[in-house]
């Protein structure tokens, strides 16, 4: 097993790098979908600091703190910069205002319920874990749909923001189910923690596979 989960790590960091070099590589000729690029960036930096904070402090307690707000942190950054890219894409009020209002609940959700402590509550995510996920998807959802009602699948398939799209729904639809589990249902065992992994590592494999194919649709 930990041959498994330590594979899955760095096939984690070698997709991360493979979508950031491509995303700089075709950077010139990114459209909408340049901004999921700092998405990428931002998973690797967590990584890498998590490591360091691993190596230059010996205390297993205040590690797990760090890493689990550095994870937080990431977590709110990402659902920034997909709602950002919707926002971008987008092309009726409509939409707009889902995507307005969306922001603005999730937004509420994230600030109001911190618990302001020092250590592991510095940003406090549990509200907003629950709601992120159905908003993504939702968006995400609408958009695919309207997308392969107005185009056939054979040119979808060929536009960069609709396969970053389908890589974004994918990849939350194992994410969410799995935060969730994690987090309110199995929160104070062990048992499930391999698994957990695994479903976390895979969903963010799948996004960053399609958000590469993405960066390269672009190319000229």
């Amino acid at each position: 097993m930990f041959f498994i989960l330590t594979t899955i790590q760095y096939l984690n960091i070698l997709i991360s790098c493979v979508a950031i070099s491509v995303g700089i590589r075709y950077s010139k000729s990114l459209k909408e979908n340049k901004i999921l690029l700092i998405i990428p960036i931002s998973s690797l930096l967590q990584i890498v600091f998590s490591e360091v904070l691993k190596i230059i402090n010996r205390n297993h307690l205040d590690v797990l703190d760090q890493s689990i707000i550095l994870t937080n942190i990431y977590i709110c950054l990402e659902f920034y910069l997909i709602i950002l890219f919707f926002w971008k894409i987008t092309e009726s009020k409509l939409e707009s205002i889902l995507i307005l209002v969306s922001t603005l609940i999730a937004t509420i959700a994230l600030f109001i319920f911190q618990k302001f402590e020092f250590k592991i509550n510095l940003i406090s995510i549990d509200l907003f874990l629950i709601i992120e996920g159905p908003i993504i998807l939702t968006l995400t959802l609408f958009y695919l749909v309207k997308s392969m009602k107005i185009k056939n699948v054979i040119n979808c398939i060929q536009e960069p923001n609709y396969i970053a799209a389908l890589g974004i729904f994918l990849s939350f639809l194992v994410l969410w189910p799995v935060n969730i589990l994690q987090n309110y249902f199995l929160k104070d065992t062990s048992t499930f923690f391999n698994f957990f992994f695994i479903a976390n590592s895979t969903s963010y494999l799948i996004f960053f596979s399609f958000l590469t194919y993405s960066f390269y649709g672009t190319r000229k």
